[in-house]
């Protein structure tokens, strides 16, 4: 169930942000696509998948091994930014929605 969620919004960013799945898990400094990747980190912690799920899935669908504790602080600096520019709440807001199963 948690998996079809992560998979959903990796959908959502990727179509509304217009990255590729594999541009999103790049190892980039490129603003953008850290932003975009860690929004998915903050969506999936936000419906209850913790950080250890968030690496498993990243790893069975991108094959791309990131450490736990990269999406853990990758949670917390995009909820900074969020706090200090507003516009990121509305788009999170449509990121958030996802099709039932």
């Amino acid at each position: 169930m948690k998996k079809y969620v992560f998979k959903e919004y990796l959908l959502n960013i990727c179509n509304y942000l217009d990255i590729s799945e594999e541009d999103l898990f790049k190892n980039s400094k490129v603003q953008s696509i850290v932003e975009a990747r860690r929004i998915l980190f903050l969506l999936c912690r936000d419906r209850g998948i913790k950080p250890s799920q968030i690496k498993e899935y990243v790893k069975e669908t991108q094959g791309i091994d990131i450490a736990h504790s990269s999406v853990s602080r990758g949670i917390r600096s995009i909820e900074k930014v969020i706090e200090n520019d507003k516009d990121y709440t509305f788009i999170i807001s449509k990121l958030r929605t996802i099709d039932d199963i």
